[in-house]
This record gives structure tokens, sequence and C-alpha cells, in this order.
């Protein structure tokens, strides 16, 4: 799996967020079930795309890390218990994740121990993010999301 590189500019997401240890990362669907219930309260996002958003060092050995389940929104004040990030601009490598959403631990696990390594590429520590459009399709076998890793120049 090769990945494209893109360039972004920044953005902000909000959403809901809670801190997880690697490989205790079970709570992350659970967040995503709240979020979705509350994601009418975020005014002027994109229908039908949402991200989610780690923030630390995701690869495996690091401790601790914030995951956030949410949509892209302009400067409206965020809404009571939802948190904001900042993606800032940047240089992206952007890996598909083809398949149920049950074997999406594979393919993180690929990207960051093979992917990047054999692309030659540098992580900048910056968030990474989950890209969910209407190609994702949760458990079923043709569903397609991206994972967008921030990368040197």
């Amino acid at each position: 799996m090769k990945p494209r590189l893109e360039d972004r500019a920044a953005f902000r997401v909000v959403g809901l967020r809670e801190r997880f240890e690697p490989g205790r990362v079970e709570g992350i669907p659970l967040l995503w079930d709240r979020f979705l219930r509350r994601s009418g309260e975020i005014g002027g996002a994109v229908p039908g795309v949402h991200f989610g958003v780690c923030e630390g060092d995701c690869a495996a050995g690091r401790p601790g890390f914030h995951y956030t389940a949410g949509e892209v929104r302009g400067s409206d004040p965020v809404p009571a218990g939802m948190a904001e990030v900042r993606i800032p601009a940047g240089r992206y490598a952007v890996f598909l994740h083809r398949g149920p959403i049950a074997t999406f631990g594979q393919t993180l696990a690929f990207v960051w121990k093979e992917g990047i390594p054999a692309a030659g590429l540098r992580p900048t520590g910056a968030p990474d993010f989950e890209f969910y459009d209407d190609r994702f399709r949760g458990n079923e076998p043709d569903s397609v999301l991206e994972v967008w890793i921030p990368v040197e120049r």
C-alpha cells in the first residue's frame, strides 16, 4: 500500500474527545456512537463527512493519546461538552483502508510499521486523522476510509 501525498490547508474539527492508552482503544467506537447522537449540534458542518483525530503519538509504545470524533466546523462557538482540535496546514501521506472497520487496526499497524518507513517519509508529530465520507460503510467489505499522516516536506 503506497500512500499518495497531499498538501492540505489548516482546518478545525469539533467533536467529542477522550484520552486513550495504546492498545486500549475499545472505547473509540462508543465515543463515535455518543458523537453521532450529538453531531446535529455542530452548525455549518459538511454533511456526511467526519474526522477521527489522533493527538499524540499513535504509534505503538508511546503513552497515551487523545482521540476526537468530530466534524469540520467554521468559526462558530464549540457546543457545550465538545472540544476543538486545530489541524495545521501541511503535507500528508494518505493511506486507504479498504474493508470492514473491524480490520482497521491491521491497517494502522501497517501504516506506522511498514507504510511510512517504506515510503521514506518522516512524520511531523502533528495530529493525524481518519477521514470518513460516503465511501465509509462500517463493517461492509466495500467500505473505504482514509488515514492522513502529517509528514515532512
